[in-house]
């Protein structure tokens, strides 16, 4: 959700550019049975958007079930294999909209050990598809993490300052971080999209 309201004050200048905002807290991939990601994003394409910007994945450490209805656990070849599948699906539903520039975010580096470990998967997984489809994977772990693997709650500035960046529950960012990876995002949205500096 941070994320989400930063990219509309981050846009905000950009007056020809209208910035739709889809979020659902505690949802992702894992659990379509509770909240549909590929029927919303179906759903968003009345908006003609000419972009799209995605990041989930936090929340879908848990077991899946695959269209035959067997039931795979994290952490196996199987629970990897419907993710991923999962993911192309996305990707395809907003291509054949007529999404011209996607952007998936990677996940940044959590306190948690166990999770951590499957968000390094998560992450790989959709940087693995995302590449696939010729669809730009943004690696937010060395924005975050001084020490790519370990959670940092803070990230130096220019000049050296620390600003921290991460929330108190060692998974989200908090504002500042949420403003800093828009940032990072209107950047890579401005060629395509024409913005300005």
């Amino acid at each position: 959700k941070a994320v989400s309201r930063s990219m509309v004050r981050a846009m905000a200048k950009d007056t020809d550019i209208k910035v739709v905002d889809m979020v659902s807290i505690g949802t992702g991939l894992a659990r379509l049975d509770l909240f549909d990601w590929h029927a919303q994003l179906q759903a968003g394409l009345a908006h003609k958007p000419v972009a799209a910007v995605l990041i989930m994945g936090t929340n879908d450490n848990q077991p899946m079930k695959t269209a035959d209805g067997t039931l795979v656990q994290t952490g196996t070849p199987a629970w990897s294999a419907e993710y991923a599948r999962r993911v192309d699906k996305a990707i395809d539903i907003l291509r054949g909209g007529g999404v011209q520039t996607l952007i998936w975010l990677g996940l940044p580096d959590v306190r948690d050990k166990t999770l951590q470990k499957d968000i390094t998967e998560i992450n790989r997984i959709v940087r693995q598809q995302a590449q696939a489809k010729g669809v730009v994977f943004v690696d937010t772990v060395p924005m975050f993490s001084p020490t790519p693997g370990t959670f940092s709650p803070y990230i130096l500035k220019k000049g050296g300052m620390p600003m921290q960046v991460r929330a108190s529950d060692g998974i989200h960012l908090n504002m500042d971080g949420a403003d800093f990876l828009a940032a990072r995002i209107r950047q890579e949205l401005a060629g395509p999209l024409k913005l300005q500096p």
